[in-house]
This record gives C-alpha cells, sequence and structure tokens, in this order.
C-alpha cells in the first residue's frame, strides 16, 4: 500500500468541495474522504468514509464515522481500509 492525502479539490477537480476535505489515495486509487462536517448536529466534528469499499462486505459502522479530531479520523479511515485489504487478500489465498 502506498497512502498519500490529497485536498480532495485537487484530487477529483470539477466540483465544489470545501476547504476542509481531504482524500486518501492508495496509488491511484480513492479509498475514502476525510472532512469537518460544516452545518448540523455535527458542526465542528470530522467525517471519515472508505469510498473505495464494496458495501456488500461491510457494515455501515466499518466504513464511516465521526470523531473530534481531523487526525483521528484519518487514522481510522486507514485502519478500516487495511482492515478491509486484509481480509480481501486473506479470501483471495
Amino acid at each position: 500500500m502506498q497512502i498519500s492525502w490529497k485536498l480532495t479539490r485537487d484530487a477529483i477537480p470539477d466540483a465544489l468541495w470545501q476547504a476542509q476535505d481531504l482524500t486518501a489515495l492508495d496509488g491511484d486509487q480513492v479509498i475514502g474522504r476525510v472532512y469537518q462536517i460544516e452545518h448540523g448536529p455535527g458542526e465542528g466534528l470530522w467525517h471519515w468514509a472508505l469510498t473505495g469499499a464494496p458495501q456488500s462486505s461491510c457494515s455501515t459502522s466499518d466504513v464511516s464515522g465521526h470523531e473530534r479530531e481531523r487526525g483521528r479520523a484519518g487514522r481510522r479511515l486507514l485502519e478500516a481500509y487495511r482492515l478491509l485489504h486484509q481480509s480481501h487478500t486473506r479470501g483471495a489465498a
């Protein structure tokens, strides 16, 4: 795995993304996003979502969540990706 982070507006052009929106990539493959919620009951929290996961193999709690800190949200996203990657690697063996 070669994980890198980019601002989502740089990783996925031609869309409107807020400044506090980051995309995680494994090589060239988008694996997920972390962004700060700007409005509503979750305002100020950081949402993380594993967008590169096959939905049929995961429950919602395995692929997304909220954290108070950006760094924690990023770590949760990467942890979920690694777990998913390991389970698919074992399943393919």
